[in-house]
């Protein structure tokens, strides 16, 4: 990426960088980009290049000084003093990086790649039920219901970081539930330097068979890889693999329809 956007993003990526990457900031600044996203008014006053950035950090200490972290008060603070295209786009910014917090937080604890794990087999967990996954994307239900449903279904069953991740994931604007989890694991790829690659296969791979194919993968990637393992049946044989924009289809089904396609 080029030109504006990417020195706002890195900029705000060295503010939570420079702040301590604990649970309490983490889901403040999460909790700050739903405020924000529900609220067009605070959204314009806090994006609006025309009012000055003194009077932004004074709505920003005035709304949120007294109620989130020290930590989390300096990234809305330079959140606030930056200029944004529109309101959007400073609530995406602050989405970022309450998601970076997690994965940093998650991180520090030495739990990231439990975490990576737990949230993508929430994502398979809810999308494949069809009631659940209609639940937690119906918008004409309150956020907040839509975020105590994923606490009732996950609750004690996953790590907090997990929790706050999937929670947010059904609720914010940005993207489907599935494209949420997906931007989460990708950032937390780009923190840990390692590629999420979800692998179908119609029965599990053996210890032997992931080693050789993270491998196989990481050679492709040009960094290392990890394997996330979804089993389907239905595919009868082979495996399809999804890295990142990058499809390979080997699967038994998927050379069955290619064979149907010469026939015709």
């Amino acid at each position: 990426m080029t030109g504006a956007v990417p020195t706002r993003t890195q900029a705000l990526d060295r503010a939570l960088d420079g702040v301590t990457p604990d649970g309490p900031t983490a889901e403040d600044l999460l909790a700050v980009a739903r405020v924000l996203d529900g609220n067009p008014f605070l959204r314009r006053a806090l994006s609006d290049p025309s009012t000055a950035v003194d009077v932004r950090h004074q709505v920003v200490a005035a709304l949120f000084g007294a109620k989130v972290t020290p930590a989390a008060l300096t990234v809305v603070q330079a959140a606030a003093a930056t200029n944004w295209s529109d309101g959007h786009a400073l609530v995406r910014a602050l989405e970022r990086q309450g998601i970076r917090a997690v994965w940093l937080w998650a991180q520090a604890e030495g739990r990231l790649g439990q975490v990576v794990d737990e949230l993508f087999a929430a994502g398979q967990l809810i999308s494949k039920a069809p009631e659940l996954r209609r639940a937690v994307t119906d918008f004409t239900v309150q956020p907040d219901t839509r975020r105590g449903l994923v606490q009732s279904v996950l609750g004690a069953k996953v790590l907090p970081q997990t929790l706050a991740l999937a929670e947010h994931a059904a609720v914010t604007h940005a993207a489907t539930f599935e494209d949420a989890i997906a931007r989460d694991l990708d950032l937390a790829g780009q923190i840990t330097s390692a590629q999420v690659a979800v692998v179908t296969v119609a029965k599990p791979l053996t210890a032997a068979q992931r080693t050789r194919l993270a491998a196989t993968l990481a050679k492709r990637a040009g960094r290392s890889v990890t394997i996330e393992e979804v089993v389907d049946p239905a595919i009868l044989g082979g495996a399809r693999v999804e890295l990142g924009d990058d499809v390979i289809d080997g699967t038994m089904t998927a050379r069955l329809a290619e064979a149907r396609r010469h026939l015709t």
